[in-house]
């Protein structure tokens, strides 16, 4: 994940920074924060699909053996 995507993500959710505190702290406007909110937790989204199905993978070869 982008490190831009995954700071934004940190700041808002974890820390409970506003979009207007966190564009200001990176020199860009609300818009781009919200942006890359909305970008980094769908990649969020797609690495733990990703991770989780990996995960089950190996259980339902075992499964079948």
């Amino acid at each position: 994940m982008p490190e831009k995507y995954r700071l934004c993500i940190i700041l808002q959710d974890m820390l409970g920074a506003s979009q207007r505190e966190i564009a200001k702290v990176f020199g860009c406007s609300e818009k781009t924060v919200s942006a890359n909110v909305s970008r980094g937790r769908k990649k969020l989204c797609e690495i733990y699909k990703r991770m989780e199905k990996e995960q089950s993978s190996p259980r339902k070869e075992q499964q079948s053996q």
